[in-house]
């Protein structure tokens, strides 16, 4: 699904985009990173109304991953295997048991 999915996104982008570069993915990246720390903060706060914040929220993690799918594309990595290969070395940590490094400590 999700090689479908960078598929469909590297042609979105090459057709609508077709000068973006990694840069300006990762700086997207940080943008919508931002835009969901705004939500979150005005919403702990309990200030300015915000709107639906759950929805913005939503949309801004979104928007990172679509940025992180073109990222990683435009790096000529395959996104599902670089969540796959990080999952793996990720589920492998126990914390409970090895507290100071997550696999022997």
């Amino acid at each position: 699904m999700l090689g479908k999915l960078q598929n469909e996104i590297r042609d979105w982008r090459r057709y609508n985009f077709p000068d973006s570069n990694p840069m300006e993915q990762y700086m997207g990246i940080v943008e919508e990173l931002g835009e969901l720390s705004h939500v979150m903060l005005k919403e702990a706060q309990g200030i300015r109304d915000i709107g639906d914040s759950e929805a913005q929220a939503q949309d801004a993690i979104g928007d990172m991953v679509i940025f992180m799918i073109n990222f990683c594309d435009m790096n000529g990595w395959d996104f599902e295997k670089v969540i796959a290969t990080t999952w793996e070395q990720v589920a492998g940590r126990d914390w409970r048991n090895n507290p100071k490094n997550g696999v022997s400590e």
